[in-house]
């Protein structure tokens, strides 16, 4: 619902397919990122603080979405 607040509806399809495309890869790649965390013995609590504040991060920042003027 973010992309089509922001968004004109005829590019939502589209923005859409982006989304999807980012995220399948981003997964992809945190596969391997999680293997070479694993080998290099990073302690798995500090992985998840770190997606925690990475997490806080982008949460804060959905406040700076401006929705799109309703006509």
């Amino acid at each position: 619902q973010a992309l089509r607040t922001i968004t004109d509806q005829r590019f939502s399809a589209t923005g859409y397919g982006l989304l999807n495309f980012v995220g399948v890869t981003t997964g992809g790649l945190m596969i391997y990122a999680g293997g070479w965390l694993k080998d290099a013995h990073i302690e798995l609590g500090h992985i998840f603080r770190v997606s925690a504040v990475g997490l806080l991060i982008v949460g804060l920042l959905l406040f700076t979405v401006k929705r799109r003027p309703t006509a």
